[in-house]
């Protein structure tokens, strides 16, 4: 799907890199993207680090949605925390179907940071990306989209078969 392979580059500030797996260093997460293909729609919403959100989707052949809103930082703490600890970055991407179903949707997740000890401003941020085709996300990815999109708060375009 056109959307999951765009993320990146529509969202990633500067240089996209990817991170190591198992890195334990700290990290300083800069911003968290939910992509949803479905077949009939797409949608994006972005959290930054400062709270700010920002939510558009798209029907083919309609105007584009935008929204936009803000959490708190406790808010943010609580899916930065969420993202550690199912392991995000120990994650891999799953966009398998073998039920040949037609009429799920591809949910991806791109979380950007940069290492705790390059906060000079310098830092180039690290982009890592997982994907999954529904039903077959794993818990702990399906538990951070539904933090995302219960912390939005408000109703995520998803149309389907």
């Amino acid at each position: 799907m056109f959307l999951v392979g765009g993320v990146i580059g529509y969202f990633a500030w500067g240089k996209k890199q990817t991170s190591v797996p198992g890195q334990t260093s700290s990290r300083k997460i800069t911003y968290v993207t939910l992509s949803i293909a479905a077949p009939f729609s797409n949608a994006v919403l972005t959290i930054k680090e400062d709270g700010s959100i920002a939510y558009w989707a798209q029907e083919p052949n309609q105007a584009r949605i935008k929204d936009s809103g803000t959490l708190t930082l406790p808010q943010i703490k609580e899916l930065n925390d969420l993202i550690e600890q199912n392991n995000f970055f120990e994650m891999k991407s799953n966009n398998d179907n073998p039920t040949g179903m037609t009429d799920g949707s591809t949910y991806a997740i791109a979380v950007s940071y940069v290492l705790s000890g390059q906060l000079d401003g310098s830092a180039v941020p690290i982009t890592y990306l997982v994907s999954c085709y529904e039903p077959d996300c794993e818990f702990g990815f399906s538990q951070i989209r539904d933090k995302i999109l219960s912390l939005w708060g408000k109703d995520v375009l998803n149309v389907g078969v």
